[in-house]
């Protein structure tokens, strides 16, 4: 795997080619571990997203003799990535006098990558839990599970066997070290910052692997090589598949490093037209992720992996994976008629960070076809009412909050939607097993993972798109796929008496 920055903003004469397989900064006197090598090659390739990748084979001292001692090192990057390290050490000193909580030589797992909502799913880390040391994932020979999240506080709060922390390397820190090793991992700290402050003084650019080399490498390797704790498994999920936290790369001795895809919709679409600019997934960093197992929903999934992934690495695929598991309920009756799953599309101004053009471009994830998803399925619905004089109960689940930088205009179009009493619209923490089971019908935005969960719970789900902008199969995955309005009224008209 090679990468080349071209023209950098930051450093404007810099052409760097870097073969990240076995790029290690070993023949000089600045030299940093293979595992931190790695991890600076990958920041380096996120923040300026070269243009292409070429084969080269650099010492350490050839990278280095291409970085521009003169460079900026005075810009917004450089002095907020300074600034974070300092807080980071800062908050070090102070737990030197706090008590530890754990005693005792644990087997500790690590996820990244959750949102808040998703560790405290219904207000409480047990459906969390109850999914983590589930057979469909098989994590139960672990002790304890360590979950970051920006929300939670520096030292981690305990709820069973997970504990939720803004760090995780610096609550493994309090947790699991004495007063005496505390001391120790701070003056190890204090003598890596001073290295740290010479390199960065000639070669600016390391700046990008800061915490890593001064804080976190110092802190896991005392924590396990001292055998105050045993790292089992990392796990992390797509929202970070671009931002993998230096322990993902490390040279520790650990267990398997785990992406779990808690959506199915990540396979890209094939689009009719295929000369029109628009947004794209740069499938280049799957060439260099350090990961040893992904774990996705479906078939179509694992199939567009293992076609990317390279060198290969084990996808398996396990259902849904939705960080929580459906409880067992007994359901008598029918509360909605349809459930809608849409694809909330965002403003045209947001734009893509790898292409740096508008998300929505030539995508059917535009306020165009979300618009006019809701209306060809609204005629369906009114056709229904019409000829049998019932009233059908319509709800849709939003994926997550409605934020400023979704479509205004579809946000308008819904509300009008929900005030005129033509849908109801569920909170987006709503449990998805328990609302699609509590539905006759579950009809899907292309190709949206509710439809998935739908077809596991043997209820009448459907894909549609009233467009033929994307090459589609009759059948997706085990789910149909309809593009015409006048098919979506047969397909709701043959299912709209289930479950009565």
């Amino acid at each position: 795997m090679f990468l080349t920055l071209m023209n950098v903003s930051c450093y404007p004469s810099l052409m760097i080619k870097i073969k990240l397989s076995n790029f290690i900064f070993t023949k000089s006197k600045y030299s940093i571990s293979k595992g931190l090598s790695r991890h600076l090659g990958r920041n380096l390739y996120r923040s300026y997203k070269p243009i292409n990748l070429e084969s080269a084979d650099l010492n350490y001292d050839e990278f280095l003799r291409q970085v521009p001692k003169q460079s900026s090192q005075f810009d917004k990057f450089f002095l907020k990535a300074n600034f974070k390290l300092i807080v980071r050490i800062a908050v070090l000193i102070p737990l030197l006098f706090t008590r530890r909580k754990l005693q005792n030589y644990k087997s500790v797992s690590l996820i990244y990558g959750l949102s808040y909502e998703q560790i405290h799913f219904g207000d409480s880390t047990s459906r969390l839990q109850e999914f983590l040391l589930s057979k469909k994932i098989g994590l139960s020979h672990n002790d304890l599970f360590y979950v970051a999240n920006l929300r939670h506080n520096i030292i981690s709060k305990k709820s069973e066997r997970i504990r939720m922390c803004k760090n995780i390397s610096t609550s493994l820190f309090h947790d699991f070290l004495s007063f005496t090793d505390k001391l120790r991992v701070v003056l190890l700290v204090s003598q890596r910052l001073v290295k740290y402050l010479v390199m960065l003084i000639y070669y600016p650019i390391v700046v990008h692997a800061a915490q890593a080399y001064v804080v976190d490498d110092v802190i896991f390797n005392f924590l396990i090589r001292n055998r105050k704790i045993k790292l089992i498994d990392l796990i992390a999920t797509p929202s970070i598949i671009t931002n993998l936290p230096y322990i993902f790369d490390s040279d520790l001795h650990l267990g398997k490093r785990i992406m779990i895809w808690y959506s199915a919709n990540s396979v890209p679409i094939n689009y009719r037209d295929k000369n029109l600019e628009r947004t794209n997934f740069n499938e280049k960093y799957f060439e260099f992720m350090p990961l040893d197992l992904h774990l996705v929903w479906n078939q179509l999934q694992k199939d567009y992996l293992d076609s990317v992934i390279s060198p290969p690495i084990p996808v398996e695929v396990r259902g849904s994976l939705m960080f929580y598991l459906p409880q067992e309920q007994k359901i008598s009756t029918k509360e909605y008629d349809i459930m809608i799953f849409d694809v909330t599309p965002y403003e045209s101004s947001r734009k893509s960070e790898f292409d740096n053009i508008p998300i929505s471009q030539n995508s059917i994830y535009s306020d165009h076809f979300a618009t006019k998803f809701l209306q060809d399925l609204l005629w369906s619905i009114r056709e229904i009412e019409g000829r049998f004089g019932t009233k059908l109960r319509v709800a849709l689940k939003p994926k997550r909050h409605y934020t400023p930088l979704h479509s205004r205009k579809y946000l308008a179009f819904l509300e009008c939607l929900s005030e005129s009493g033509f849908i109801e619209i569920l909170e987006p923490e709503s449990d998805l097993y328990k609302i699609i089971n509590e539905s006759r019908i579950s009809i899907n935005y292309p190709f949206s993972s509710p439809a998935i969960i739908a077809r596991e719970l043997n209820i009448p789900t459907v894909y549609f798109l009233p467009s033929d902008s994307i090459n589609y199969n009759s059948v997706v995955d085990g789910i149909e796929f309809i593009t015409d309005r006048n098919k979506l009224l047969d397909f709701i008209m043959k299912y709209r008496n289930t479950g009565q």
